[in-house]
């Protein structure tokens, strides 16, 4: 999500009331999306604004992690907060930051029951451009900005706005050499994410222990998103998705070394590699990619590298002369079953005719940019350096007619199941599941026109900018036995409401002070359990 207007209506909230706590349990909290998938089924997890053990649960949710921890599953969640948001002020990280955080919520797998939700942030180091050195107090690159165009401050222990993420599962920053038995990395699992603001903006790491370490080696830019190459050797790989300009947002690749030497984030060889961008067979942006190859045509890709010891827009004009400029790279995700296949989606298309073109079927969306559905197909996955070829598999023309793409995920049953996020419009937003064998879409779920669309509205109406977001494939952590077919999948729904629009998002909550504290909610959101029983019945065979 790179809309930022949303991210300022964050700025409006109420001053927070620490005397008075909302309800415990929000049974009566109106449910925000529902399911068309034939046999799909939603389960509410938590509501924004919910106080579980005493912890209360913000609003803007974005990327999830999960893992198995004991006889529970631990659920990670981003929350993607502006500058200047009550709740933004707030310490996290032990005091070492403030601004964005991350929940964990804790959840009985056999009745997909939270039982516990805390703040999983404890400490944080950062890195200090000018001394080469990590600890506790930032410092910028040299001719960097101390605040961006919206004011908000750069380098510095404010964190800002966490988009989508991933969890590197236990293992994937391991290795043990054959020969020598020798170990390298660390085993634990550890969850990925970076800000989205400008072209100065950070990626970090977090260890299950939670601590949030600053990794400049991956560069500098607007990130929506790292994803973790599953390598199986002592080389470390992550792509880095840049969702800034549409005319200007790349494909980043870093590549280092796991070390047995250092901190955790050193020993994982997130430190000392180096940072590229991708080029797609020389063409110098999607517009020109799309005019000349356009979608089904496997084309060469390679990695040219940037230096990531300069500022970000320094950084950024180098990936410029050297990459392909998309048009803003949103979410992507491996294929479990085919290590080399790594999907992403970009939200825009550069005004292509066919991917604006409106939905016939639709006439009260008047805006609409299918974007596109990629699968960059690398030579090897243990090398992703070396390249290989990319495909341009959705080009926004097809029907039902996608409203810019946004977060998706790769399910290992042959599913991409596809978020939008369409804006403040007349779009109910909707998430998609793309086929990999056929290329057949199917509609799983979308918002309720009675909450989300003017045309449709009642008393209910609380505003036509929604989104989905984090969605996550959790099947392995939720299937209670062997004859338990079901898939599961959690995700969350963003509800940009500010002022009145949150409280009736809310309006199970009806004492006033209880409403003050809601404004640090902000904006509103639920997290869900997505169940498919029958995949052909989605499709329709």
């Amino acid at each position: 999500m790179n809309v930022r207007s949303k991210a300022a209506a964050a700025v409006a909230a109420v001053a927070f009331v620490a005397t008075s706590a909302l309800p415990a349990s929000a049974a009566d909290a109106p449910i925000y999306i529902e399911t068309v998938a034939s046999g799909a089924s939603l389960k509410v997890l938590a509501t924004a604004g919910d106080v579980i053990n005493g912890y209360q649960i913000a609003g803007i949710p974005d990327g999830t992690g999960a893992f198995k921890s004991g006889n529970s599953v631990k659920l990670l969640m981003n929350h993607e907060l502006a500058y200047g948001a009550v709740i933004s002020n707030i310490a996290r990280a032990g005091g070492d930051a403030f601004g964005a955080t991350i929940t964990e919520f804790t959840m009985n797998p056999l009745t997909q029951a939270i039982t516990n939700a805390r703040e999983f942030l404890t400490s944080a180091v950062f890195y200090n451009y000018a001394t080469k050195s990590y600890g506790s107090t930032p410092a910028a690159p040299a001719g960097a900005a101390a605040k961006d165009a919206y004011g908000t401050p750069q380098h510095t222990n404010f964190l800002n706005r966490f988009c989508s993420a991933s969890l590197a599962p236990a293992g994937r920053f391991s290795y043990v050499d054959p020969k020598t038995k020798k170990a390298y990395g660390i085993k634990d699992a550890v969850f990925l994410t970076g800000e989205e603001g400008g072209d100065e903006s950070r990626g970090f790491a977090v260890n299950a222990a939670g601590q949030i370490a600053q990794i400049p080696a991956v560069g500098l830019a607007a990130w929506e998103t790292f994803v973790t190459a599953p390598t199986g050797t002592k080389t470390t790989a992550l792509f880095g998705n840049e969702d800034g300009s549409a005319t200007d947002s790349q494909l980043w690749l870093y590549q280092g070394t796991k070390t047995n030497t250092g901190a955790w984030y050193q020993r994982a060889g997130l430190t000392n590699g180096s940072t590229s961008v991708m080029n797609i067979g020389g063409y110098k942006t999607e517009a020109a990619f799309r005019a000349a190859v356009g979608k089904g045509k496997s084309t060469p890709v390679n990695f040219a590298k940037v230096d990531a010891t300069l500022n970000g827009v320094e950084q950024n004009k180098a990936a410029a002369t050297v990459g392909t400029a998309l048009a803003r790279v949103e979410d992507g995700a491996f294929d479990p079953n085919n290590p080399n296949d790594y999907y992403f989606v970009t939200t825009e298309s550069n005004g292509d005719k066919a991917a604006t073109a409106l939905d016939p079927n639709n006439k009260l969306v008047t805006k609409r940019d299918g974007g596109a559905l990629w699968r960059l197909r690398l030579t090897d996955v243990k090398n992703p350096s070396l390249g290989g070829n990319i495909t341009m598999l959705l080009d926004g023309s097809e029907a039902p007619y996608l409203n810019k793409p946004d977060n998706i995920e790769v399910d290992g049953f042959g599913n991409i199941l596809i978020e939008e996020d369409p804006g403040n419009n007349a779009q109910l937003e909707r998430m998609f599941a793309y086929r990999i064998s056929d290329g057949k879409i199917a509609v799983l779920t979308q918002f309720k026109a009675s909450m989300f669309s003017k045309a449709a509205a009642d008393a209910s109406f609380i505003t036509e900018d929604e989104e989905q977001s984090g969605v996550l494939n959790v099947t392995p952590l939720l299937r209670k036995n062997k004859s338990d077919k079901n898939s599961y999948y959690v995700l969350n729904a963003q509800v940009h409401a500010t002022g009145a629009a949150l409280l009736k998002a809310r309006p199970d909550i009806t004492n006033e002070d209880e409403k003050t504290v809601l404004a640090r909610a902000i904006e509103g959101g639920q997290l869900y359990v997505l169940t498919i029983p029958n995949w052909s019945a989605v499709y329709g065979n």
